[in-house]
């Protein structure tokens, strides 16, 4: 069972006036979810044997046999039998990941390569991991859920490595705008494009190298450039002097 953090569900399933889907569906919703949090990435297929999903969930096996006939009835699903359990497909599954060009691998989005300054919190180039990231703008948003939409960009922007400090001023200088103060923020690609544009204008300017080197070390390399332009100065003389004797 892969130990996914995150899955994409559209929110055409739940803000639905009619309840069409809920009429449908019904409770066999949590086998739905189940599926959706499990299956392929790219693909929206799933294969195992119902025991396991009864095991996985806590549901009874008759139970997730009875809501496995719905969601086949009702089209959400295909399923068919194969040697050692069943192979699920979702009808309709689409991954939020490929949407857009230059989007970062699913097998990928687990993988953590910062260095060890990206991962210092105490250093300007911090780049805060993706719970970090959503603790912060479940916060600023003031709501205890981020949609789909809102995951994949806060996923976007810790893949592109945008450090914490650009993140976070260029959301409180948003906020502190009378226009913004106006409006009802709900989502965290309100900021993505003011963030992006400060990630280019800004990051190459940070300098943490100095604020994280203990005193000592900032005293010799210090001392080092100050010794190494006396020399300096000392060479260009002798060189002025050299070419005067001649």
């Amino acid at each position: 069972m892969p130990d996914w953090k995150w899955y994409p569900q559209f929110t055409g399933l739940v803000k639905d006036p009619e309840g069409k889907h809920y009429q449908k569906m019904g409770m066999a919703k949590w086998l739905f979810d189940f599926f959706c949090a499990d299956a392929d990435r790219k693909t929206g297929e799933w294969a195992g044997t119902l025991g396991n999903v009864a095991e996985w969930t806590g549901m009874p096996l008759w139970t997730v046999k009875r809501y496995m006939r719905v969601l086949k009835k009702e089209g959400y699903l295909t399923a068919r039998r194969r040697a050692n359990g069943v192979e699920v497909k979702i009808v309709k599954y689409k991954t939020l990941v490929m949407q857009e060009k230059g989007a970062p691998d699913m097998d990928d989005i687990s993988k953590d390569d910062r260095t060890p300054l990206e991962k210092n919190s105490k250093s300007t180039l911090y780049i805060a991991g993706i719970e970090e990231l959503q603790e912060y703008f479940r916060g600023v948003l003031k709501t205890a859920h981020l949609g789909n939409h809102d995951t994949y960009t806060l996923l976007q922007i810790y893949w592109d490595k945008v450090p914490f400090v650009i993140i976070k001023s260029t959301v409180e200088d948003l906020l502190s705008k009378a226009e913004a103060k106006r409006k009802n923020i709900f989502t965290v690609r309100y900021f993505k494009n003011a963030v992006y544009e400060n990630h280019k204008k800004y990051t190459h300017r940070l300098e943490p190298e100095k604020e994280l080197m203990p005193q000592e070390q900032v005293e010799k390399k210090e001392k080092f450039h100050r010794l190494a332009g006396r020399l300096a100065k000392e060479k260009k003389h002798d060189a002025e002097k050299s070419e005067e004797v001649v």
